[in-house]
């Protein structure tokens, strides 16, 4: 038989009503925020609340941390130092890479990148097993490809490289405008510039043919790099971080600037209670403002959160470009290093979730359509090389 009475729970004592049982929510709920609070504090004076013998020991440990810091700061520095020695010997690398993207040699046979000579278990699987079948099916795909590329009218070099590089990493085509495309189909190649013998301040050099849009051969960027322990904040060391940049001024031929658009406006007459339009220029979205960074204050706590926005991406672009974009940027071009899952890092820190593999290509094919016309808009029918043309079935699994 049921009992009629409220049950009960060992030394808590009867269950309150429904609105009473609310109430107590309510209250537990105004009090939480005071609970965490108290609960942090607690935790900062965690460390008085020890014996001094181990909060003496404590502090010996942040000694050696600051130690490990410093001597963290100048491995880092010669990391810098090392890194500006080999541009000696990435220089010709990059030099040649420049020269076959604008057309001025032709690669040989021998220099042309080949799958299957890139290991030596290729060169014995293709040795020992299929070797002449995968031969015959290779000359065939090229075979075909040539009967292909005979109706194409031949292109110089590689056509828009490196717009198609940029705008095949997300964060830096976000900064590329539709109206930005014909000048940036003049951008023929992005230097890494080391000025001084420490290695750590560095400049990012974009170099353009003659255009209808701007004077200037070379577009640059200065940043100072700093890699010292902050005697104010010494345990916030992370290694080098870009402190400032420096942008250039763009010489904008007549009517040609891409950082200010023509818009509109209404102007009340005084004394005619009319008004009439005028057209006046003001400020509009383009990569070109890349070269026109915010001024950083020594104080960063006089930047307001836009400000503050704006300054971090600037910096995360620099590098972007240094570390990844400019030493692989054919791999960006064609896509590869998309589709690798290599991006992830740089989507996670742009805040974006990494793209799945069919995301991916879906992207690289999206900013891989450029017209050859050099002042034009897009044209879809033209792939990353600028050649127009769609490779046979049977070529699919070998660029896989």
């Amino acid at each position: 038989m049921q009992s009629n009475n409220i049950s009960k729970s060992p030394g808590i004592g009867p269950v309150p009503p429904a609105p009473e049982a609310v109430k107590q929510a309510e209250a537990i709920s105004d009090i939480i925020p005071d609970l965490l609070a108290d609960q942090a504090a607690n935790e900062l004076d965690y460390i008085d609340t020890l014996p001094r013998n181990v909060q003496r020991r404590i502090q010996a440990l942040k000694k050696l941390q600051f130690q490990y810091n410093e001597v963290e700061a100048e491995f880092m520095k010669e990391i810098s130092r090392l890194e500006q020695q080999y541009q000696d010997k990435f220089h010709p690398i990059y030099h040649k890479r420049s020269a076959i993207i604008a057309g001025k040699v032709e690669p040989t046979d021998e220099e042309i990148w080949s799958e299957q000579d890139s290991s030596p278990e290729a060169e014995q699987r293709n040795g020992a097993t299929g070797g002449t079948e995968d031969k015959m099916e290779q000359e065939m795909c090229d075979l075909t490809t040539k009967v292909k590329l005979a109706d194409v009218e031949p292109a110089a070099g590689i056509p828009d490289f490196w717009l198609t590089t940029l705008r095949n990493v997300e964060l830096l085509d976000d900064q590329i405008y539709e109206w930005d495309y014909p000048a940036m189909k003049h951008l023929e190649d992005i230097k890494l510039v080391f000025p001084d013998s420490e290695g750590l301040n560095f400049i990012i050099e974009f170099h353009f043919s003659p255009n209808p849009f701007f004077s200037d051969p070379v577009l640059t960027k200065w940043y100072t790099v700093k890699c010292e322990v902050d005697a104010n904040e010494p345990f916030q060391f992370n290694g080098p971080e870009i402190v400032n940049c420096n942008g250039c001024e763009v010489h904008w031929l007549k009517g040609k600037n891409l950082t200010k658009k023509m818009k509109k406006k209404k102007q009340r007459q005084k004394g005619r209670g009319q008004s009439k339009v005028i057209n006046k220029l003001v400020p509009q979205e383009s990569f070109f403002n890349f070269f026109s960074p915010p001024n950083i204050p020594d104080d960063i706590s006089l930047l307001d959160d836009e400000q503050g926005a704006a300054i971090e991406l600037d910096f995360t672009l620099a590098d972007l470009l240094k570390e990844r974009v400019i030493p692989k940027a054919v791999l960006y071009f064609t896509g590869e290093i998309l589709q690798s899952g290599l991006s992830s890092e740089i989507d996670e820190s742009s805040g974006d979730a990494s793209m799945s593999g069919d995301e991916e290509v879906t992207k690289v094919n999206k900013h891989t359509h450029f017209n050859q016309d050099s002042d034009s808009e897009n044209d879809n029918s033209k792939n990353a090389s600028g050649e127009g043309v769609e490779k046979p079935p049977e070529c699919d699994k070998q660029v896989q």
